[in-house]
């Protein structure tokens, strides 16, 4: 089964966390010093990711090449200030 997750690292602290709530995901796009990641996982295996940046997703993700559904930009786009 696959999963996406989004995930925030703090480049300070060099902790990651996972984000559950809308709200948390908006907090980490506005924190400086957090970078936050959109990570595919499969049958319990982290298989992708892909970095937001200024609020835009890439069109595929870095290790597999997979396309990031597009779900996921339009909700990066309605949460861009």
């Amino acid at each position: 089964m696959t999963e996406y997750a989004w995930r925030s690292y703090d480049c300070n602290a060099d902790d990651w966390d996972t984000l559950e709530t809308k709200e948390e995901l908006i907090n980490a796009l506005a924190t400086d010093d957090t970078e936050v990641w959109l990570q595919r996982w499969t049958d319990d295996w982290l298989t992708d990711a892909a970095q937001v940046i200024e609020y835009k997703l890439p069109e595929y993700m870095e290790e597999e090449g997979y396309k990031v559904p597009k779900r996921f930009h339009e909700m990066l786009e309605r949460l861009a200030p």
